[in-house]
Parts: structure tokens; sequence; C-alpha cells
């Protein structure tokens, strides 16, 4: 599964967000924000790099700025997701709890509908009361949990990672292994293990799903031939396009169903906003 880089855009110049979900689910993704994820029933699973941890109701999770993750909720499950961008407060955000796994729910479930209402009402000043009460929640996660600088936020790889995927999205066409290595100044060897440590997947697989998406985009325009999707998509051959196609989709190019997502998830290729929250989630009460 693709580890994406999710470009978030604020809503009502506020530099917060919150939303309530059922049965949340998404693929493996990161960003720039800081995330605080709080079960109000049932079970989620939140994978976060190399770990996975088990929540149940009433329980709250962490999860800083740039670390790769993924929420695998019950069926059944009510989540809420509070998003604070690193701009409300730069020094305050450059730390992390020491636990991700938080000891208390710390009222969230307060903090949500107290959001809900201001966006309701926009009584006077209810930007900047929405903003306070969020940093407030996070200083009381600090002091009772205790604290430490982020670890990967600052990390020269995780930024370098960062240009890269962006330099695939933008140059998958014509971009290489060796270009790639050559560009960012890594030894091949390096940059294999660190590539697919971060993201899970090799750059010759990732690359591949990149491509992928892009022509099962051009098939659904239906004005070009599958010899030109295969050069267009980055391609050197139309056999190797079609052996990756059925490989990655399980479908040749001319029986791909008209409704086919790649992972069942619709992922664009140079998205504004991307997403990575599957489609079966239902996003409720939000504002």
């Amino acid at each position: 599964m693709l580890a994406r880089y999710e470009k978030r855009i604020f809503k009502n110049e506020l530099r917060v967000w919150c939303g309530k979900y059922l049965n949340l689910k998404n693929i493996s993704h990161y960003h720039d924000e800081i995330e605080i994820i709080y079960v109000n029933y049932g079970r989620a699973t939140v994978f976060l790099n190399d770990t996975f941890f088990s929540l149940e109701s009433n329980q709250s999770f962490y999860v800083p700025q740039g670390t790769i993750h993924k929420i695998i909720a019950d069926n059944s499950a009510l989540l809420t997701t509070f998003i604070i961008s690193p701009e409300l407060n730069p020094n305050l955000l450059k730390y992390q709890p020491n636990n991700f796994l938080l000891s208390k729910n710390y009222s969230l479930n307060s903090l949500y509908e107290l959001y809900i209402d201001e966006l309701r009402k926009q009584k006077p000043f209810f930007k900047t009361r929405i903003e306070n009460e969020f940093m407030k929640k996070i200083i009381d996660i600090f002091r009772q949990e205790g604290y430490q600088k982020c670890q990967i936020k600052y990390n020269n790889d995780y930024l370098l990672l960062k240009n890269i995927l962006k330099e695939i999205e933008d140059n998958y066409q014509k971009i290489s292994f060796s270009a790639i290595c050559e560009k960012f100044s890594y030894s091949p060897s390096h940059f294999s293990r660190l590539f697919e440590k971060i993201n899970g997947l090799t750059f010759t697989t990732y690359l591949s799903y990149i491509r992928i998406e892009k022509a099962i985009e051009l098939i659904k325009e239906n004005k070009y031939s599958f010899t030109d999707i295969a050069s267009l998509s980055g391609f050197s051959s139309i056999r190797n396009f079609n052996r990756v196609f059925k490989k990655l989709t399980s479908y040749s190019p001319k029986s791909l169903p008209q409704d086919y997502e790649l992972n069942n998830i619709k992922i664009k290729l140079f998205p504004e906003a991307f997403d990575p929250t599957e489609k079966s989630s239902v996003l409720i009460d939000n504002y």
C-alpha cells in the first residue's frame, strides 16, 4: 500500500479541524500536522511506522508530525480525529508526548462539541476560542504524559523523502532509480533501505503504482489507444505495461471495469488536497 503525503486544506481560516467517523479506515499516509485520535466507542488499530497499537472505547492516541500511519477501525466503531497545523504554535508543536497511546481521554469529546458549537453559532472571536481550546488540550497532554522533541519532523531523511515522493509524482514518466539517487545524493543501497522502510514498498513497486494510477485515469478518459497510454504512463513497451497492469489490478487494460479504483481507494495523482480515507468511512456532524 502506498504511503502518501496528505496535503490538508483548513476551512474557515482555522488552523485546526476535527470530525467524527463511523467505520474509519485509511491507507498509509503522513502529513505536516499532528493528529489526535479518540475512540468514542468500539475498537480501532493504529499503525505507526513499524508498530501497531490497539485502542478501545475512551482511549486516545497522538500521531506526531511526519510519521507514517494508518487507522483501521471496527465497522461499528465511532472515532473522532483532531488535526492541528504546526502553524498554530510552531514552537510548542516541535514536541511530542513520551507515549503515543495516551493514559487519559483528556475530555476530547467535550473539545469536539465545543468546536462544532462555535462553528455553528459563530459568535465574536469564535476562531480564537476554538484554537485556544485546542492548544490548552495539547498543553494538558504534554504535562500529563511528559514530552520530548519530535524525532521525525526535523529528520533530514524525512524531509528528503518528502521531496523525493514529489519528484516521483512530477516526473513519473521518465524518472529512474539511478537518477533519484544521483539527484538527492544517496547511495543506491542506503536509498533502497530507507525508501522501503518508510513507504513499505521498493522504489520500483512504488513507481509502478504511480504509473498504473495514471494509466487508469487515461483509460477512463477513453481518448487514447493502449499503446499511447503505456507510453504516456512511463512504460517502455506495451508488453511491460500489460504485465505490470495485470499484476497490480488483476485485470488487463482492456477488461478494466469502468468504476475500478486501484486498491479500492480513490487516489488522484495530482490532488489539491489528498484524502487518505477509504470511501466506506462515514464522516458525520462535521463543519
